[in-house]
């Protein structure tokens, strides 16, 4: 049984092209990191309230965005342990 990509394929693109393409999401995965801590050494240094709730939806949602682009990083066959890409 074939299933249907979740998004529609454009077509093949070069070496090049998918290095630039990984190069910014792991970019953008720093960036959400560095948020995330930001986030955590907050919570850690304020008392309960209602900018802790905000906080805490926003440390939430960096973990989820996260978590799904090291899926989809996986599916393509990256490794964010090594910093490498099958593609290479």
């Amino acid at each position: 049984m074939q299933t249907k990509p979740d998004r529609p394929v454009r077509g093949p693109i070069d070496r090049e092209q998918l290095l630039r393409l990984i190069e910014a999401v792991m970019r953008g995965m720093r960036e959400r990191s560095e948020l995330l801590d930001h986030f955590e050494c907050r919570l850690a240094h304020i008392d309960p309230g209602p900018e802790t709730d905000v906080l805490v939806a926003q440390a939430a949602r960096h973990r989820r965005e996260l978590q799904t682009t090291r899926r989809e990083l996986a599916r393509i066959g990256c490794s964010l342990l090594s910093h490498a890409c099958a593609a290479r």
